[in-house]
């Protein structure tokens, strides 16, 4: 399933996910990161790093699928998957984790 929140009963937790990229406009050679951080704390960590992609045609998508096989999540609030090109910024990904106390 697509979300954009998580909620959880205790943390921390550790899940595996996948991100799903779709690129457009694209022709050479790239190298995608994808940094992982708490937004609150500015807790980082690396996740991906893609060999070099080769991209020949400017008028196709490209899409990319990143399996993600244990994300650690340890504090609840705010998390982004930002994702940088040839160590250029191109966007990112919100997740928000939310410690629940249980069902009522």
């Amino acid at each position: 399933g697509i979300f954009d929140e998580l909620v959880v009963s205790g943390l921390p937790i550790k899940l595996a996910m996948s991100i799903y990229l779709k690129f457009t406009d694209a022709e050479g050679n790239y190298q995608f990161q994808i940094e992982f951080a708490h937004a609150e704390s500015g807790q980082t960590s690396s996740l991906i790093k893609s060999g070099v992609v080769s991209i020949s045609d400017r008028t196709r998508s490209y899409d990319f699928f990143v399996p993600l096989t244990s994300v650690e999540f340890p504090y609840p609030g705010r998390y982004e998957f930002r994702i940088t090109c040839n160590q250029a910024f191109l966007g990112m990904i919100t997740l928000d984790v939310i410690e629940s106390g249980g069902i009522s």
